[in-house]
């Protein structure tokens, strides 16, 4: 059972003059850590607020991993109309990404799932670990790890050109 306290507010950083309804829910086993729900429908229940929020709560986290993995929050565009597209192709990168892993996930493939020491607890895959296994898939296969055992390739060097650049006189090298 946990404890819900509700109370009108405004915030002037966050909302401006509209008034907020703040839902406190608060767990006195200790099971689940204490959580704040912001509302614009103040006339919205407890149980309505924490509804919207659990219904979002998916869309919020692909925002958030969308935003920080895949660069959307702050494009390095030079048009208009590049900045607005931007944030689609991130959209559209992360649900190949997605797509890609649960298709060799449940192909059966290794994806080179690494636990690292310090998350020793976790138990589920997120997709920061999406994008690292496909990484690790893609190149681990291009980057030999028997350089040694490979005794007739050559190396390939391409001809130079005599000619002295223009900077190195500029420079007096």
């Amino acid at each position: 059972m946990v404890s819900v306290h509700r109370f009108d507010a405004i915030w002037y950083n966050t909302a401006g003059n509209e008034p907020l309804s703040i839902v406190l829910v608060h767990d006195p086993c200790g099971t689940y850590p204490d959580a704040a729900f912001f509302d614009t429908d103040i006339e919205a229940s407890d149980e309505e607020t924490i509804k919207r929020y659990s219904h979002r709560w998916s869309t919020e986290i692909t925002n958030r991993e969308t935003k920080s993995l895949l660069g959307s929050a702050d494009p390095q565009c030079r048009l208009e109309t590049s900045v607005t597209h931007a944030p689609m192709i991130a959209y559209w990168s992360y649900s190949l990404v997605v797509v890609w892993f649960v298709t060799q996930f449940r192909m059966g493939k290794d994806l080179f799932l690494q636990r690292t020491p310090w998350y020793f607890r976790k138990k589920n895959i997120t997709f920061s670990d999406m994008p690292a296994a496909a990484r690790r898939s893609h190149f681990d296969q291009r980057i030999s790890r028997d350089h040694g055992k490979r005794e007739n390739t050559t190396k390939i060097t391409l001809p130079r050109s005599t000619r002295e650049p223009r900077f190195a006189k500029r420079a007096k090298l």
